[in-house]
């Protein structure tokens, strides 16, 4: 799920205490400068108007959407299969265990068990970049659409050592789906 609180601003939260927050600090960000907080001192609170670069119709819709999308359900593939699955397939064929994908170490094979899950996840799965990289242990976005550009590189050329993970990987999902 991805929130736009403004045309040119996106974010899409984890939970609803994540949207809040952010929220809050988009608020933060734009506050006027006459802004004071409450303090034992100044009990009285000065809120001027907010400025933001988008008329309050724009903000009420983009507010709307971001609540809406909120109990959205976690993205799966057309065919059912869930991102756990798919992640503990790409750990199965490349070696690597779930904990160790989910985990911060760099050894090679374990990042190719996630630049697999990365590539799968991304082309079978209506689940976002974000999503992708928080089931994994809380990737950036960028990281996950590096691992999916080196998939797609080694798929393209029939060679390399993420290919074959993913060649196995969609082996152990279609014998789990029959």
């Amino acid at each position: 799920m991805v929130c736009f609180y403004s045309p040119i601003e996106a974010y899409e939260p984890a939970s609803a205490a994540d949207l809040r927050k952010h929220y809050c600090g988009v608020i933060r960000r734009n506050r006027a400068p006459g802004w004071r907080t409450k303090s034992a001192a100044s009990p009285i609170v000065v809120v001027p108007a907010l400025t933001f670069s988008y008329t309050a119709d724009q903000a009420r819709a983009f507010m709307v959407m971001a609540h809406a999308m909120i109990d959205a359900p976690d993205s799966a593939a057309a065919d059912g299969r869930s991102l756990s699955d798919i992640l503990r397939a790409c750990c199965m064929a490349s070696g690597a265990s779930v904990a160790e994908a989910k985990g911060e170490r760099r050894l090679r094979y374990i990042v190719v068990a996630r630049q697999a899950f990365s590539f799968i996840a991304y082309e079978t799965t209506r689940a976002s970049l974000p999503q992708i990289g928080r089931h994994i242990g809380g990737c950036d976005h960028s990281t996950i659409h590096y691992g999916v550009s080196v998939a797609r590189k080694q798929m393209r050329e029939h060679k390399g050592l993420v290919r074959d993970v993913i060649l196995r990987a969609m082996e152990i999902l279609e014998g789990e789906r029959s």
